[in-house]
């Protein structure tokens, strides 16, 4: 998904600080089933493994994902 077909509500959360650099650092995806998104965010300097985030088609992040699976 291009960073210009990003909704407002989703564009409003990915400009807090925990997502910086998300355009040129991750991807982001939409489920077409459920209208929500991922947000994969490739390894950076402070961050020594890639992470992801699920929002809400609203642009919630969703509270019940589980980022410690990743090993």
């Amino acid at each position: 998904m291009q960073a210009e077909q990003v909704p407002a509500s989703l564009r409003r959360t990915l400009s807090e600080r925990q997502y910086q650099g998300w355009e040129e650092n991750g991807k982001l995806y939409q489920d077409p089933a459920t209208n929500e998104y991922v947000l994969v965010m490739d390894q950076t300097d402070n961050a020594s493994q890639s992470r992801s985030y699920r929002f809400d088609k609203n642009g919630q992040l969703k509270e019940d994902q589980n980022e410690s699976s990743q090993k």
